[in-house]
């Protein structure tokens, strides 16, 4: 009987062992899978010349969304690039930034209805009449850091405030750059305090007025 009862004993933990590899190698094959993309992004920033990938990181959903990466340009210089996933990578109309030169950002859009900490300087971006740049890639961002930190510079720093209007007349931005370094986590750790965001948003001078 003991005899019996022992080899029950070592089938059932044969099968549990079984049920417990085959677990992980499940787990081993997803996580392979679900952060592909961000070691693809990865690659590709370290072949850049010249730069090296200190931090990427995105937002943890069934895929692995809007990944940001820091970046540092020829050991001296540092960039945060945001939207580096296919799933909102839209070069060269919208570009964004989420530091650079240890200069972080505040965004107010739309009659104070939308705010953000990132900078766009694609085509379709508030700075593009200064910057004058098409950036096809995350490269063409890197290769034109100077360009990109020289325009930042010439804005006013925080409190003061930059004021865009569309030379279409239908949309109105106030950018504050900000002289400290950002935090690499993901973009809904910048909702903490955001509705402080939205009421000084509000009181803003909006000449575009925006419906909800």
């Amino acid at each position: 009987m003991k005899v019996g009862l022992k080899k029950i004993f070592i089938r059932l933990g044969k099968i549990l062992l079984s049920i417990v590899l085959i677990i992980l190698c499940i787990i081993g094959i997803y996580n392979f899978f679900y952060y592909q993309e961000l070691r693809t992004i990865r690659m590709n920033l370290n072949s850049i010349k010249g730069a090296r990938v200190i931090d990427i990181w995105g937002h943890d959903d069934v895929t692995l969304e809007e990944v940001s990466a820091r970046i540092r340009i020829n050991d001296s210089s540092e960039i945060v690039l945001g939207n580096l996933s296919k799933d909102v990578f839209n070069y060269p109309e919208s570009v964004d930034i989420i530091e650079i030169g240890g200069k972080s950002f505040k965004w107010y859009c739309c009659s104070g209805n939308s705010i953000g900490w990132t900078l766009d300087i694609g085509t379709k971006g508030p700075l593009y009449d200064k910057l004058r740049i098409s950036f096809n890639s995350p490269e063409d961002v890197i290769k034109n850091y100077d360009k990109i930190k020289a325009v930042i510079d010439s804005i006013p720093e925080w409190p003061k405030l930059a004021h865009y209007i569309s030379k279409d007349k239908t949309r109105e931005e106030y950018i504050g750059v900000v002289n400290k370094k950002s935090k690499d986590v993901d973009k809904l750790f910048f909702l903490i305090g955001v509705d402080d965001e939205f009421e000084f948003a509000k009181k803003l001078k909006w000449n575009i007025k925006e419906e909800r």
